[in-house]
């Protein structure tokens, strides 16, 4: 599949990633062009300069390009952000 170059997202809407992955939140991911996803996040990572979510799923672990991001929604009670839309 070709990609267009990747567009880093806005560091506020990273820091919701971060806190995503330290407190391993399972979180609903909508994205651009692909179905939507549920997972535990898992990390943050760059690879050939871009950056990912890893999140695991049933099915095993999927890598969500950043700026294919919709939106996130927590599903963990107590989670300290609600739904966040990235576009």
């Amino acid at each position: 599949m070709t990609h267009k170059p990747y567009q880093p997202i806005d560091s506020d809407l990273y820091d919701y990633l971060e806190l995503a992955c330290t407190n391993h939140y399972k979180l609903h991911v909508e994205r651009v062009g692909a179905p939507e996803v549920d997972g535990h996040a898992k990390t943050l990572f760059d690879r050939d300069q871009t950056e990912y979510l890893q999140l695991e799923t049933h099915e095993g672990l999927v890598d969500v390009r950043l700026d294919d991001l919709n939106a996130i929604t927590p599903r963990d009670r107590g989670a300290l952000f609600g739904r966040i839309v990235y576009r």
